[in-house]
């Protein structure tokens, strides 16, 4: 794979339920995602094989990861171990924008519609 730059601002965001958008890169061996997640999205607890890394870009949200609970904001990491269950609940009343890190690549998440991005339904 050779090296890439990509603008967000070429890459639209695709919408995956009303409420909730997100922008996906893969490189070789991880994802980087980033969600727009609408205030009053209702709660997804999910787990997946993958380790996520979590950071807040704008907004506030609460993460459920296992037993824990976290209150995240701008700037805040949250550390998701593989197979572990978790959530993130916005809060504070405005959208959240979050960029999540997966390892490996979360093969199942099609990569953003940017025109001429490999695998993208514009190539």
């Amino acid at each position: 794979m050779a090296g890439e730059h990509l603008n967000i601002n070429e890459i639209g965001w695709t919408q995956i339920k009303p409420g909730a958008d997100r922008i996906t890169i893969h490189g070789e061996k991880c994802s980087a995602v980033m969600n727009k997640i609408a205030f009053g999205f209702p709660e997804f607890y999910h787990q997946h094989s993958n380790e996520q890394i979590s950071y807040i870009v704008r907004g506030q949200c609460d993460f459920t990861v296992g037993e824990e609970l976290y209150h995240a904001s701008q700037g805040d990491f949250i550390l998701i171990p593989s197979n572990t269950i978790h959530n993130a609940t916005v809060t504070g009343g405005t959208e959240c924008i979050m960029l999540d890190i997966f390892a490996p690549v979360r093969a199942e998440f099609p990569p953003s519609n940017k025109k001429g991005y490999p695998g993208s339904a514009s190539q």
